[in-house]
């Protein structure tokens, strides 16, 4: 075999090893970056499922909705501490019987354990863990962390009504996820919306001018009712 031809097929061996290698290299990278897809923490209206949360323009004080904190996309998850903040202006969480883990929480079959939540001024905390049967006690996938029932403290007429509902990740009690081995797992958020739209002037020159209405009206009885009285005595 003539020198030029062995190199050749050294060449070409080589350049084989070195395209599985590559093919090998490629296939981890592709392996990890599907591994490392980042979960989501959202806040969601209970009922539609949107991220905004819409009331009628004529929404007293004193309304009470309900929203849903979600995950989605997350491996191992064997702990959750939410902490939800708001403007107090505007929202209140009354009580911690406003904290809800619904029937189908993520946890539903695993027995969680944890704190009452705590309730502050323009914010909520509460935390939940499974375990420490690792890795047998974790979650997977998608689904309801917790759900919380707000109450309006500002009526829904005149200027617009608007604040963002947002699990934060900083502060003494952030928003955090760890693995059963008490690892932090990265996510990031969804901030919900909470609006009431502004009352259009033709519904309120129409409320005025229905109020009025009503006040000539009993105004004229009551007027005829006292000349009656005075033609009677």
């Amino acid at each position: 075999m003539r020198l030029g031809e062995k190199i050749l097929k050294k060449y070409l061996k080589k350049s084989r090893l070195f395209a599985i290698l590559l093919l090998g290299i490629s296939m981890m990278l592709l392996i990890s970056s599907v591994k490392a897809q980042t979960a989501v923490i959202s806040v969601i209206d209970a009922v539609n499922g949107n991220d905004t949360i819409i009331l009628p323009a004529n929404t007293t004080a004193g309304t009470k909705f309900l929203v849903n904190v979600t995950i989605a996309g997350v491996e191992m998850l064997a702990g959750w501490q939410i902490n939800i903040t708001f403007d107090s202006r505007l929202l209140n969480v009354t009580a911690a019987a406003d904290m809800i883990l619904p029937a189908n929480n993520i946890y539903k079959d695993l027995d969680p354990w944890g704190p009452v939540p705590d309730i502050g001024d323009g914010w909520v905390m509460w935390a939940r863990a499974v375990g420490p049967a690792a890795p047998v006690d974790h979650f997977n996938g998608s689904g309801i962390i917790c759900q919380i029932r707000f109450t309006t403290m500002k009526n829904g007429t005149g200027d617009p009504v608007q604040c963002d509902l947002v699990p934060t990740k900083v502060g003494t009690f952030p928003t955090e996820l760890i693995d059963p081995d008490t690892t932090d797992i990265e996510f990031v958020v969804n901030n919900g919306h909470y609006v009431i739209p502004e009352l259009p002037i033709t519904t309120l020159l129409l409320v005025f001018l229905t109020i009025t209405s009503i006040a000539i009206v009993l105004a004229k009885k009551t007027s005829m009712k006292h000349r009656k009285f005075l033609v009677a005595n």
